[in-house]
């Protein structure tokens, strides 16, 4: 059976709580040490940062949470349909 799409499952208009998460493919790794190849991913680990500041202010969501490990991560977020209603048409759009 079909999960139902989520355009049917989430009201946008209603403030909620979502747990998106994520994982890797290929044992490749986020950031850190890799113990198989030898190779340091710690640089990554910024960009992860900066992606998540940077989306939630594009978006209008808030990030109430997260969590990154090496192959994979969570996150904790709150829609925001207040800001969005005071969004222009024209803003709307550059987002």
């Amino acid at each position: 059976m079909a999960r139902i799409p989520r355009r049917q499952m989430i009201d946008e208009h209603v403030p909620g709580l979502y747990h998106v998460y994520s994982r890797t493919v290929r044992r490749t790794f986020l950031f850190g040490q890799d113990a198989v190849t030898g190779r340091d991913y710690a640089y990554r680990l910024e960009m992860l940062l900066e992606a998540v500041r940077t989306l939630s202010r594009i978006f209008a969501i808030d990030v109430m949470g997260f969590g990154f490990m090496q192959n994979h991560f969570h996150e904790i977020l709150r829609n925001r349909p207040d800001l969005v209603r005071r969004m222009s048409n024209y803003q709307v759009a550059l987002r």
